[in-house]
């Protein structure tokens, strides 16, 4: 695409907000997001700075004095507080999470757990090539659960909720995973998990 192509507008925006100058035929409508933003903002601390040192973009967001990242949606202290809810420890969590994903509980038994999305940007194929080795390394006294949907229009995310599959059947008693349903039991991970 060229800006002579376009005849100066797409979609009645600017074809300069649209086309990357670095990347003169490819559209990009981020950029257009971006070009009309008065900030912008993400989901976690390290997605922010990955997209300020290394997107294609990094240059245009690096304008923008004050982008900021709100892990996970949720403020800190109603975050503890919603976990306070669920468990007053980290030990019943512990017990209430080991219960629901494993049917049974062991206190002695850490818990290793992933909450997010099935992407390649998250790196959960790493996890789960980790499971057997943990398993075997230390003989059945673990338990990992990965929590989150897998997207099926993904080829990474369709490899992965395989795996997750294939996981769950060998190992019942230490992995959990259900990539077709979303997780809702973030703050009971989160209060209960050994590891995050």
């Amino acid at each position: 695409v060229s800006t002579q192509s376009t005849g100066g507008k797409i979609h009645q925006l600017r074809t300069d907000w649209l086309i990357d100058p670095f990347a003169p035929h490819a559209l990009n409508p981020s950029r257009t997001a971006f070009m009309t933003s008065d900030n912008w903002a993400t989901v976690s601390l390290s997605y922010r700075a990955d997209l300020l040192n290394s997107s294609s973009l990094a240059s245009l967001l690096r304008a923008f004095p004050h982008p900021f990242a709100y892990s996970n949606g949720i403020r800190k202290k109603a975050r503890l507080e919603a976990m306070r809810k669920i468990a007053p420890s980290h030990a019943e969590a512990k017990a209430i999470l080991q219960q629901k994903y494993f049917g049974y509980t062991d206190p002695s038994k850490p818990v290793l757990s992933f909450v997010g999305r099935i992407t390649s940007q998250k790196g959960v194929h790493l996890i789960l090539e980790a499971v057997p080795e943990l398993v075997d390394k230390y003989q059945g006294n673990i338990q990992i659960i990965v929590g989150g949907p897998a997207n099926y229009s993904d080829p990474y995310s369709v490899h992965c909720a395989g795996n997750m599959i294939d996981l769950r059947r060998r190992y019942p008693a230490n992995f959990w995973a259900d990539p077709d349903n979303f997780f809702t039991d973030g703050s009971l991970v989160n209060q209960g998990s050994d590891f995050e």
